[in-house]
């Protein structure tokens, strides 16, 4: 505002006349500011109501992640997508519920189009126009899968060079939508295959267990384990193996390499790639 008045104070309490210490009202800082306003003042009945439904609201939403990450931990399809760099147990869970049963939409474009992040098309004789998406399905699943782009964007995954590449010839919404959909095939995809991520980070993936494991049983304090590779962290969480490089299709290894993440991805396996190096160790 003009006036210097911090963001949320006028429309949360539109009376009183508050100078809070902080920009913003609702953050840790801005909530101990108003806990510590004279007790003794006119304002503290309208206050302590404010706060008193904050922290209702926010138990409630205690329990609603208690129970999402209960079902993250035990649903064998949500721990495959919680691999993937991006997605969440929240959104893990959202997506693995639109698209169950698993095989029900014939390949990932349909399942794109399902959740609305296909384009519209008007045809009109012999053209066709696009528009906006159609924006059909289930709403919080396509914001849950636009939220994933901040951290998608700044990974050196395959996914992470598709969208920074997107800018160049879309504007900001259409990439962030057209992420959205590639998330979509990619995780209909593990899916179907009952494969966990091939390109995420070991030492991230295996803090993303961790802390799960520590939100499900708070008593346990197991310190994250050093990761010494993909394939370790999948093993240690009991995940199916992930295809390695040399093993992958040969149009998957040619868009690596146009992509410049095919050295990324062999460095994710240093098992793998030291066997590779020195060959396999007879076994007596």
């Amino acid at each position: 505002m003009g006036d210097g008045t911090p963001t949320g104070r006028r429309r949360s309490f539109p009376r009183l006349r508050l100078r809070p210490t902080t920009r913003r009202l609702w953050t840790i800082a801005g909530v101990a500011w108003l806990e510590s306003l004279d007790p003794r003042s006119h304002r503290r009945l309208l206050i302590d109501r404010r706060l008193c439904r904050r922290r209702h609201a926010a138990e409630k939403f205690e329990r609603v992640d208690r129970i999402l990450l209960g079902i993250a931990r035990e649903e064998p399809g949500g721990r495959l997508l919680i691999t993937r760099p991006g997605i969440g147990h929240v959104a893990a869970v959202g997506l693995r519920a639109a698209l169950d049963p698993i095989g029900r939409f014939k390949d990932g474009d349909h399942a794109a189009a399902y959740l609305g992040l296909v384009p519209t098309t008007r045809p009109s004789g012999t053209k066709a126009y696009h528009g906006r998406i159609a924006k059909v399905g289930a709403p919080q699943i396509r914001g849950l899968l636009t939220q994933s782009r901040q951290r998608v964007a700044r990974r050196p995954i395959l996914l992470g060079a598709f969208y920074r590449e997107l800018p160049r010839r879309k504007p900001p919404q259409a990439a962030i939508m057209a992420l959205a959909r590639k998330l979509v095939t990619i995780a209909d995809l593990m899916l179907k295959h009952d494969e966990p991520c091939r390109d995420a980070q070991p030492m991230l993936t295996d803090r993303k267990f961790t802390k799960l494991q520590r939100k499900r049983r708070p008593k346990e304090r197991g310190k994250p384990r050093p990761a010494e590779g993909l394939t370790a962290v999948y093993d240690g969480v009991d995940l199916p193996e992930t295809t390695g490089p040399d093993a992958l299709p040969t149009g998957e290894r040619r868009m690596l390499l146009d992509k410049d993440v095919m050295r990324y991805v062999e460095e994710l396996r240093p098992a793998d790639e030291a066997v590779r190096r020195t060959g396999p160790v007879d076994q007596i």
